[in-house]
């Protein structure tokens, strides 16, 4: 309300000022033209005091630069002193020198000749006498040229001085100059000055008579503009009501929006935390369940410990017989009266001992019966046809030495184009490639990094390639610098874990690794 008042008002005003103008438009022309020529003789008196200060500025820079060529040659003057005393002295010790030469006559001559006892001697001591008024010579044209050098210099420097000087007298008359022309533009801007005060106040007086002539009809229009201000008031009231409705509408309905979307978060927090729950509970009963097949398997690991044992303490008996059916062949053959070698072509070489029944495979976990590693089945064939170990193996891989040797990684690559593994990793990764034809990979945060473990894929479930990589490995894990090898639920470690010993194959029951051998390698 208050800008429109504000608007109203100027508008009154300018109306008002419409009509006062006419009544002084005499007087606002002469004082605009004597405004306008003041402000051209201000522009003017501006210049001109720019043009003095320039003067001044320039005669000052030119009586400095004749000052610095006065002290220039005063200091031109003093070397030219010191160089025609130099001068003279170099000339007087020549000529003192030659003078000594001269009067001394032959006795000079005389001494060189006396005092020197070779021919050689001689011509140095003339070269000498000779280098040193040579020396003395080339001093005085050094200092002649030194001379004739500055007085050409205070020759110059006199004649700049003269031209300074001219420029210093332009100077000063072009300061002159200016300092009248200054007082002139003054003179003439004070009478303007004058004349300007009088059509200024002859326009205040005409001001004045039309501003009386104007009051009545303002304040007739001052009445009519309240009225308008009124109406304008109580219409902006009345719209300031309509908006505050609106807004009270509008926040109404943004806090029912509000209210909404708080519910809906709220449902789908506890939706979110019942299924949380509902996780948690299966990822107990999970956890629950793996407990009962680990405490199975420790079970079924015992019980096969037993029959082991018992296998073995029948061994043990059957071994125990056997000796005494030896023992019993032995005194048999010593009471016989044949003689020792037709009883030893005659006598039987041995009893025929009797074979012990085999022991009843152990069956492990649906998950753990699959393909046994290669060295397992070897080496169980060996023990039979030794007549010793136990018959009827299981699939568990054997027990790993302390690794194997190196088998001479040194010429494989230290890097591999399938990943960025350690140089040690990427060697094991084309040799194990090479060997067995399977490919190497990993992957960024792979156990323990993607550097250091490789995924050898076999494929098939618990192939028998599978166990000849890892077994292989296993063999070889000092060699390759391996921490521990996992394939088929079993898991082969070069420090003790918390199921077995180290290099150990032991049952994992993480229910992976299936068609490919996963290792991890030690930094």
């Amino acid at each position: 309300m208050s800008r429109r008042f504000i608007v109203l008002l100027l508008a009154c005003l300018l109306a008002a000022g419409a009509f006062v103008l006419p009544a002084g438009a005499q007087t606002t022309d002469e004082v605009r033209k004597k405004r306008a020529e003041v402000a051209q003789v201000e522009a003017r008196l501006a210049q001109l005091q720019t043009e003095v200060a320039a003067a001044y500025q320039g005669y000052e820079r030119a009586v400095g630069e004749v000052e610095a060529l006065n002290r220039r040659i005063d200091a031109t003057s003093e070397d030219l002193i010191t160089a025609e005393r130099e001068l003279a002295e170099a000339r007087s010790a020549l000529e003192a020198q030659a003078a000594r030469v001269y009067t001394s006559g032959n006795v000079g001559f005389l001494d060189v000749l006396v005092g020197v006892e070779d021919f050689s001697e001689f011509a140095t001591r003339v070269e000498l006498w000779v280098r040193l008024l040579q020396a003395q010579q080339e001093r005085v044209e050094q200092v002649k040229e030194v001379r004739a050098e500055l007085a050409a210099r205070q020759q110059a420097l006199e004649e700049q001085r003269e031209r300074r000087m001219a420029l210093v007298e332009r100077a000063a008359e072009r300061r002159a100059e200016a300092v009248q022309l200054e007082a002139q533009t003054r003179e003439y801007l004070t009478s303007l000055n004058g004349e300007l005060q009088a059509a200024i106040q002859a326009r205040v007086f005409a001001k004045q008579a039309a501003r009386e002539r104007q009051e009545r009809i303002l304040a007739a229009r001052r009445m009519e503009l309240v009225e308008r201000i009124q109406r304008q008031a109580e219409l902006a009231q009345q719209r300031a009501a309509e908006q505050r409705e609106a807004a009270e509408r509008a926040a109404a309905q943004r806090a029912a929006a509000q209210r909404a979307a708080e519910e809906a978060q709220r449902r789908a927090e506890l939706a979110q935390q019942r299924a949380a729950e509902r996780a948690a509970r299966e990822e107990a009963q999970r956890q629950a369940e793996l407990a009962q097949q680990r405490a199975a398997e420790q079970q079924r690991q015992a019980e096969l410990a037993q029959q082991q044992a018992a296998a073995e303490q029948a061994a043990a008996e059957q071994a125990q017989q056997q000796a005494a059916a030896e023992r019993a062949a032995a005194e048999q053959a010593a009471e016989q009266t044949v003689p020792v070698e037709q009883a030893s072509y005659e006598a039987p070489t041995g009893v025929q001992q009797p074979v012990p029944e085999a022991q009843p495979a152990v069956s492990e976990p649906q998950d753990a019966q699959q393909a046994g590693p290669v060295q397992e089945e070897q080496g169980g064939a060996g023990q039979d046809a030794a007549g010793g170990g136990t018959q009827g193996g299981t699939s568990n891989p054997p027990s790993g030495g302390s690794g194997g040797g190196n088998p001479g990684l040194s010429g494989y690559p230290t890097s591999h184009p399938n990943y960025p593994w350690q140089p040690h990793v990427a060697q094991v990764a084309h040799h194990i490639e090479q060997k067995f034809g399977v490919t190497p990979t990993s992957y960024a945060g792979h156990s323990p990094s993607g550097d250091l473990a490789i995924d050898f894929m076999v494929g098939g479930n618990c192939s028998q390639l599978g166990w000849d990589v890892a077994n292989y490995i296993a063999a070889n894990a000092d060699a390759f610098k391996v921490d521990y090898v996992m394939f088929c639920d079993k898991f082969y470690s070069t420090f003790p874990n918390w199921n077995g010993p180290a290099y150990t194959w032991v049952y994992w029951g993480d229910g992976a690794h299936y068609d490919h051998v996963h290792v991890s390698f030690k930094s």
